[in-house]
């Protein structure tokens, strides 16, 4: 609950923000992602993205504005809405996450809940650009929805987050451990971007056989 201090929330008309309601605010306007990609995370139509959002920008007005006490319900999200899998992209060399994202030479994508340890689809990247924000749209287009990494630079983390993909950074080792742990909620981002063009140092998960 989110109340004006000072006074009991008792004494306070309340208004809720439903699970829905705050993940969609979280999404566009805490997370900056594009409503289409919000609404293809959610699982749900870009007309319902937008009026679950306009219900929640509503409240949070109501509440501010007037001084109501306002609650948030919690909940838990599925792997991805309807039960399907997530479709999670890994930079890869052999079987292991490369260290940073503008160093892989592939991106390979998998199945979550893993299924079976051989990537569906390897796509190769363009040794050219050194950030390799452009393959974002690329990903969106293969409908990726978590994208696990050791270092990544800050122009390409903003473009994989606008188009609705989950980064979750700090992660080397075998890439079939690092899918596991997704799967069971092991695996957490370490918010660290890497400054450096050329950076041989890496830190977070260590994941070993």
């Amino acid at each position: 609950m989110f109340k004006p201090a000072g006074i009991p929330g008792r004494e306070l008309e309340t208004l809720t923000l439903s699970f829905d309601e705050v993940e969609a605010f979280r999404l566009v306007d805490a997370d900056g992602l594009f409503q289409e990609a919000a609404a293809q995370q959610m699982g749900i139509s870009r007309p319902t993205l937008g009026r679950v959002l306009n219900q929640a920008r509503r409240k949070t007005a109501l509440a501010l504005s007037r001084g109501y006490a306002l609650v948030l319900e919690t909940g838990s999200t599925m792997v991805r809405a309807g039960g399907s899998p997530m479709i999670v992209a890994v930079p890869t060399q052999g079987k292991d996450v490369v260290s940073h994202w503008g160093h892989a030479p592939e991106i390979s994508l998998f199945r979550v809940p893993l299924t079976d340890p051989v990537p569906f689809k390897v796509l190769s990247t363009d040794q050219g650009c050194a950030c390799k924000s452009g393959l974002a749209q690329v990903l969106h287009a293969e409908q990726v929805t978590h994208v696990l990494v050791g270092q990544i630079g800050g122009g390409a983390f903003t473009a994989l987050q606008r188009f609705g993909m989950t980064v979750v950074r700090g992660v080397t080792g075998p890439t079939h451990l690092a899918l596991q742990h997704l799967s069971t909620g092991a695996l957490t981002d370490k918010p660290e971007l890497c400054h450096h063009e050329d950076c041989g140092e890496h830190h977070g998960h260590d994941l070993k056989l």
